[in-house]
């Protein structure tokens, strides 16, 4: 039996600003289609579905859950310019930049040659 990975599934209270923002980070496309609720945008071959919060969930992040992307270092001024124009908190360390977009999630970036 081949098993293939699917999605990856993120909880967020802002999914319509969610899908926009990674759109405009990092070139996400909405998937068209039924998802049972979810938007799912795929970026490099990976798809992401994007849950509404619903009441009770538990609040707040865990430590390590991030989504972290790989881009040419060419990119690396234009998308600060860019995190920074949405309104995320950036940290850098090292190389890599981190931010925090709506619902505290945590987007890592790596930057290749």
């Amino acid at each position: 039996m081949q098993v293939e990975f699917h999605h990856l599934g993120l909880t967020t209270r802002h999914v319509p600003e969610t899908a926009a923002l990674l759109e405009s980070l990092v070139g996400a496309r909405t998937v068209s289609g039924p998802h049972l609720g979810h938007t799912l945008v795929e970026v490099g071959g990976v798809r992401i579905a994007l849950v509404p919060w619903r009441t009770g969930d538990p609040e707040g992040r865990g430590f390590g859950e991030h989504l972290a992307f790989a881009l040419p270092a060419s990119r690396r001024s234009a998308l600060l310019a860019r995190l920074e124009a949405a309104g995320c908190a950036v940290e850098v360390v090292g190389e890599r930049l981190y931010a925090r977009a709506l619902d505290a999630l945590v987007l890592e970036f790596l930057f290749t040659a």
